[in-house]
């Protein structure tokens, strides 16, 4: 199993940072079809991550080693939801 670094905390993005968020080349996923969806976008040497939703709401930021890290992990199925077992339980 793949292990994130420990990245720290995930820091808000606001006022000055990301002033005309509408600049910002966001890019969604193919897959997203109910618009419920995360949005990405390449800041500078960050990524930044926001709600599809609420475009104008909170913004995660993440270094690029950081975003790699948890791309890789989730292509490595780190995060698969476990599926209960026929009688229910785990």
């Amino acid at each position: 199993m793949a292990r994130l670094p420990y990245p720290g905390k995930a820091i808000r993005v606001g006022g000055e940072a990301l002033k005309n968020r509408d600049s910002v080349a966001w890019r969604k996923s193919s897959f997203c079809e109910s618009g419920a969806c995360l949005e990405v976008a390449a800041v500078g040497e960050d990524i930044v991550v926001r709600n599809s939703q609420d475009p104008h709401g909170t913004t995660l930021r993440f270094s690029k080693p950081v975003w790699a890290s948890f791309l890789e992990a989730v292509s490595a199925g780190d995060f698969h939801l476990r599926q209960p077992n026929r009688a229910g339980t785990d």
